[in-house]
């Protein structure tokens, strides 16, 4: 198993530095990182991806993205942060990679700011006027078709409560998993579990763990 961290620092965080990680069961090949326009936050958010080693187009990647949606050089940084990473899984694509991404996207699936990633086969009335190329794999999921469940605890990590929105009347859901719709080969799913615990007893984080299965079609 190889992985790897981009350190930055928050006070979130004590200031210690925290980054993004991979890790595999099986054994993965030289990690790329890609670097995201800059927020007001300090630090540089990132794209992290790996290849499995037995099969090099196939390819995982996660991010964070900013929960900054200051305008910067004319338009909000998170949505510059979100077009960063598409262009940067086009470039893999086009290179006949197969990439699952998951991450904190820190955008709900209706926004606006996601209609360039969702298909236009998810459309519906929980999140309409897409023209993407993705499917999020909880995106069937009966609770808020279109959408998936919500990946936030009641809480946030400050202990300010995160009250129900629409659609669906449920708290946010931002942590996701996208994989291209045309290298789907069969059924997804993806589910939101609770809270991870095994941080030294106490919680791990203010989101829920979230998971997914698919099968893709890989270049060999």
């Amino acid at each position: 198993m190889r992985n790897g961290e981009e350190p930055r620092e928050d006070p979130a965080c004590g200031y210690e530095q925290f980054g993004i990680a991979i890790f595999s069961r099986q054994d993965l090949g030289t990690a790329k990182k890609y670097d995201l326009p800059k927020d007001t936050k300090g630090g540089v958010n990132k794209l992290l991806c790996a290849p499995l080693a037995a099969r090099l187009h196939m390819r995982f990647c996660t991010t964070h993205i900013t929960s900054d949606d200051t305008n910067i050089g004319g338009s909000p940084i998170n949505e510059q942060q979100l077009n960063a990473v598409q262009g940067h899984l086009q470039d893999l694509y086009n290179d006949g990679d197969t990439v699952v991404i998951a991450g904190d996207f820190n955008a709900r699936p209706h926004l606006r700011r996601l209609n360039d990633w969702y298909s236009p086969s998810v459309n519906g009335p929980n999140n309409g006027n897409n023209t993407g190329e993705y499917r999020e794999l909880d995106d069937l999921d009966p609770v808020c078709p279109g959408v998936g469940e919500t990946t936030v605890l009641e809480t946030s990590g400050d202990g300010d409560p995160i009250p129900p929105e629409e659609p669906c009347n449920q708290r946010p859901k931002i942590d996701l998993i996208f994989v291209r719709e045309s290298l789907i080969a069969g059924p997804y799913s993806g589910d939101a579990l609770g809270q991870g615990t095994g941080c030294g007893g106490g919680p791990c984080s203010d989101h829920r763990v979230t998971i997914g299965t698919v099968p893709v079609r890989v270049k060999v």
